[in-house]
């Protein structure tokens, strides 16, 4: 009924408190499920046309490992799986449990083959870790923001590390 419901006007399925992200919420909107916060719409919204358009622009024949800090629902993943018949391996990094939680709970991207899902800063992780990705998907924000740490010098050349 909500799904129907929402081709009137947007009903929220469900909120959630993060310590990281602040209140969540599962959003049925024109009969898609999405997930937003307060201020931005974390997946499967308006932004990921955007989004498939820029991946639609690379040639995924050479591309066998994808990384992907900001996990969010999981739109990103879908959208390599489905849109882009993608079957490589997928790394993704996320801070925050409670959106593994709803990526996977309320979004389905477990079922997904070849698929790593990890807790951790994304600052971190690129400064610790050492294995190449042929393709890095950075989508990585707090609420509307993208937190500093992810603009300086140390994170480019960091992330310039791991690609192959």
């Amino acid at each position: 009924m909500k799904k129907i419901l929402s081709y009137i006007w947007p009903v929220t399925a469900k909120t959630i408190d993060s310590d990281t992200n602040g209140k969540l919420e599962i959003t049925y909107y024109n009969g898609k499920k999405m997930l937003n916060t307060k201020d931005a719409n974390y997946s499967y919204g308006s932004l990921q046309k955007i989004l498939e358009y820029a991946l639609s622009k690379i040639e995924f024949d050479n591309v066998k490992h994808v990384l992907i800090l900001g996990l969010g629902g999981g739109s990103v993943i879908s959208s390599l799986r489905k849109k882009f018949d993608f079957n490589g391996d997928i790394q993704a990094v996320d801070i925050d449990e409670k959106i593994i939680a709803i990526a996977k709970n309320d979004f389905d991207i477990c079922t997904s083959h070849n698929l790593t899902i990890s807790k951790y800063d994304a600052y971190k992780f690129v400064k610790k870790n050492n294995k190449k990705h042929d393709l890095i998907i950075i989508d990585l924000f707090i609420n509307n923001e993208v937190p500093d740490q992810f603009y300086s010098v140390i994170f480019c050349e960091n992330i310039s590390k791991l690609v192959n």
